[in-house]
């Protein structure tokens, strides 16, 4: 009986985590550092009232989209802390993250870690904290020049 009310509990708490009672509206956009593409860089959005952060992956034009916990898409609505992490301008390094990747997916569980790179630490060279507004209304597309 214990363990039924534990496992009961649990789930009611990772639900509320789930981003279920929160509305999340759509969000994409760019990243250019210095004018070029910001590739491969991890995206973070932090609301600054409550709810979980939304996060996204630069492709090889810069473009993200936002995701929520449990696969949903988009971000809570409000301004929101972002953090850039890692990526380059450069596109032959990009391209080998890349092959990089796909070699440690195809390897499996059977063979040793591949090494991969850590992220570099955020690409905002200012340092300024990035703050970004996700509109309540329709698409957020975002332009973010670093």
């Amino acid at each position: 009986m214990r363990y039924t009310l534990l496992v009961f509990l649990f789930a009611v708490v990772c639900c509320g985590c789930s981003g279920g009672k929160f509305k999340l509206y759509p969000v994409e956009g760019t990243v250019a550092q210095d004018g070029k593409p910001l590739m491969n860089a991890l995206i973070e959005f932090h609301p600054q009232t409550e709810g979980g952060t939304s996060y996204g992956e630069t492709d090889q034009n810069g473009h993200f989209t936002l995701d929520y916990a449990g696969g949903k898409k988009g971000a809570i609505g409000g301004k929101h802390l972002v953090r850039i992490i890692g990526g380059t301008t450069d596109a032959k390094e990009a391209q080998e993250e890349i092959e990089l990747r796909k070699k440690i997916d195809a390897a499996g569980q059977d063979v040793p870690p591949i090494a991969m790179p850590r992220p570099k630490p955020s690409n905002n060279k200012s340092n300024e904290p990035v703050y970004c507004e996700v509109l309540t209304k329709g698409k957020t597309v975002l332009e973010i020049k670093l």
